[in-house]
């Protein structure tokens, strides 16, 4: 994580952000070294090699549809379409419940989770106006 820290500039609360993301999104790997955690290991998985590689638009695109084949992603996108709108707090918690998701037990994580997912389709829609 220190390195990733240094190599950004991201203080560690980003670096932690960032990463867990990727690795959600299935992006990169971590392993640790068991007998010394300084020693962790973050790679790139194949798919998150694959998008690395592309060319700028194709990567953006690939990390897009990436981030949408996520229920809650997807099903926030298609509230966008329906309405025209990106779907207030309230809804997207209303998804991040309907798909059970783990580790999400209080009011203030999912409305947190709400704000990081209306926050990448907000990043994915801004794709489409450049």
């Amino acid at each position: 994580m220190a390195v990733i820290t240094l190599n950004y500039n991201f203080n560690i609360r980003q670096t932690f952000y960032y990463t867990s993301a990727c690795i959600f999104l299935g992006l990169i790997e971590k392993e640790i070294d068991e007998n010394d955690v300084r020693n962790t290991v973050y790679r790139l998985t194949d798919k998150g090699r694959e998008i690395m590689k592309q060319p700028f638009k194709e990567k953006y695109l690939g990390l897009a549809g990436t981030i949408l084949s996520h229920q809650v992603f997807n099903d926030t996108f298609q509230e966008f379409l329906l309405n025209d709108k990106v779907p207030n707090p309230n809804k997207i918690v209303e998804i991040l419940r309907g798909a059970n998701i783990e580790n999400l037990n209080s009011e203030s994580t999912y409305l947190r989770r709400a704000s990081t997912v209306s926050s990448w389709l907000r990043w994915i829609l801004k794709l489409t106006s450049k």
